[in-house]
Parts: structure tokens; C-alpha cells; sequence
């Protein structure tokens, strides 16, 4: 199923509690929904990175990636599937009885276009991660270091953007399409859910700090979860009182030596001058010896006293 037409937005009596549920999850993926709009800075830069060095760069593979990325996130921004998801959850917004609900065909159409908006997002973050790849390749030529440089800063903020938007719109998708038998249909059902599948996983390719992105509230891997920083417990006051008495050790009681001259030990002076004394003396005594055993050649040592 395409989204080509809208459908007809048509209201329901429903539980008070699946339209408050409904509109908590839709508020909370609005949020992140919402980034994505050309005005963002982080898309914006990008658009003015390519128009900018588009004819200097062009032959770059990297830069030609940056382009294709620009395309798809003007895609993400202004597509199709951004208007028809926006258009249903503005239509949610409208309705202020908390009784009513649109029907299930709505709902149908939003998890389809929740759905290949979700595919766009992922196509974007794996050409944000073969770019960063092909920059970082980039810099250790030495040529155009700056450019590189300001296009990873870019490719940064996009993927944490990217990597939030993909959880966000799992979550989204997987409440709704549970929630979805509570809703009542009102005229002809439409089969608006071929070929969709009925749940989506969340697959993080990039590892992200949890200290740096906390704000993002990303779904923490179990991995995660065993490598994260646990809490310090003191001990109790009983158990340190008890650590101590045992690690306390017996006073050694103070001995008189007697100090004889014999024992007494004096310390080294003029180290340095001993030590040269004695290399003087060692290569003295070499350069007799040689001076004795070769008698027809010159003699070293008279040179050297001289």
C-alpha cells in the first residue's frame, strides 16, 4: 500500500485510557519528529556545505556521499511520508474530547507511514556512518583537513539525531500497532498493513557514551547496563571498627644500640671526585701496559702528559 491518497479522517467513540495512551506516545515522538525541519541548524549546514564546495569537491568520495546524505535528509524533512505522519498527528491534536478517537483505518495509515519514514531514517543513518568512514580517510591525506573536519562535526550531530529518531519511531510503532484492536472502525476497512511487519526491532550500530547522551533517553543494551559505573558502598561503622582493630599493629618497643667506631658509618664525600680519580687511574695503567708491549710505535702516554 502506497501513500499516495489520504484517507478519510473519521472519529470513534473509544476507552478514555486508549486515547490518552495514544497521545502520550504520539506527544513523546513529536519531539524528536520535530528536528527534522530544514531550518534545523544541523540541516542546514549540510545543505550549505554541498551548495557551497560542490563544484570543488564533487570528485571526492566522500563529499559525493555528504550529497547523497543532503538529498535524503531533504527527503526526511519534506517527503511524503513526513507530511502524511504529520498530518495524522495533527489531526489527533484537534480532537479534545478525551472519548473520541479516529478510526482504525487512520491508525493503519499511520503505522505505514510511520513505517517507511523509519526506513528513511535508517538509509540516512547508515550513509552518515560510509561518510564518516571515507572523511576519517580523508584527513590522513593532509588535503582539505578543515573541510573534513567541519563534515565530521556535522556527521556527529546526525547520527545522534538519526539514532534517536529510529528508537523513537520503534517505540511509537510497536505501542500503536498493539493498541491498535482497541480501536473501533467506522465505514470500509481498508487494508492499509500488507507487508508490514508486526513489530520493529531497535539495532544500535553506533556506541554512544551514556554519560555524553543521557538527555536522549536511548534504550539501554544489556552490555551497556554491566559496563556502566556502579555506585561505591561504604561499610558500616561496625565492620570499619572491626577492619581496624585487626589491621592494628603491636608498638615496637625503642632499642639502644650502642654505636661503636667500628660500626659507625660515614657518608660519602666528593663521590664524583673519587669515582674520576679512579677511571684516571685505570686508564693509566692500560696505557702502560701498551706503551710497553709495542715499543717502535709512538708513545700515548707521554703524549697524554704532555
Amino acid at each position: 500500500m502506497l501513500l499516495d491518497s489520504l484517507p478519510v479522517i473519521c472519529y470513534a467513540k473509544c476507552d478514555p485510557s486508549t486515547k490518552a495512551f495514544l497521545q502520550r506516545s504520539v506527544d513523546s515522538f513529536s519531539s524528536v519528529f520535530n528536528e527534522w525541519d530544514l531550518k534545523n541548524d544541523d540541516l542546514s549546514i549540510t545543505g550549505r556545505i554541498v551548495r557551497k564546495f560542490k563544484n570543488q569537491q564533487r570528485h571526492f568520495i566522500h563529499f559525493r556521499q555528504l550529497c547523497q546524505l543532503e538529498r535524503r535528509i531533504r527527503k526526511a524533512s519534506t517527503g511524503r511520508a513526513q507530511f502524511c505522519v504529520r498530518h495524522v498527528m495533527r489531526c489527533l491534536v484537534d480532537v479534545a474530547e478525551p472519548d473520541r478517537c479516529f478510526s482504525r483505518n487512520v491508525v493503519d495509515f499511520l503505522l505505514l507511514a510511520l513505517n517507511t519514514w523509519h526506513n528513511e531514517v535508517l538509509v540516512i543513518r547508515s550513509l552518515a556512518e560510509s561518510c564518516w568512514k571515507n572523511c576519517d580517510r580523508q584527513m590522513l591525506t593532509g588535503h582539505f583537513v578543515k573541510l573534513a573536519t567541519l563534515i565530521m562535526i556535522v556527521l556527529s550531530r546526525l547520527l545522534i539525531l538519526s539514532e534517536k529518531s529510529i528508537a523513537s519511531s520503534v517505540e511509537l510503532y510497536n505501542s500503536t500497532i498493539i493498541l491498535r484492536p482497541q480501536v473501533p472502525n467506522v465505514g470500509v476497512v481498508v487494508d492499509y498493513l500488507h507487508d508490514l511487519p508486526p513489530k520493529l526491532n531497535y539495532i544500535s550500530t553506533i556506541s554512544l557514551n551514556l554519560r555524553c547522551v543521557a538527555a536522549l533517553n536511548l534504550p539501554i543494551k544489556d552490555d551497556d547496563k554491566t559496563s556502566a559505573a556502579t555506585p561505591i558502598r561504604r561499610p558500616s561503622n561496625s565492620i570499619s571498627a572491626l577492619h581496624s582493630e585487626m589491621t592494628k599493629k603491636p608498638k615496637k618497643q625503642a632499642t639502644s644500640v650502642s654505636v661503636t667506631p667500628s660500626n659507625r658509618q660515614t657518608p660519602p664525600v666528593n663521590g664524583k671526585i673519587k669515582n674520576r680519580v679512579s677511571e684516571r687511574k685505570e686508564l693509566m695503567s692500560i696505557l702502560r701496559k701498551a706503551s710497553g708491549r709495542s715499543s717502535s710505535g709512538p708513545n700515548f702516554l707521554e703524549m697524554l702528559l704532555k
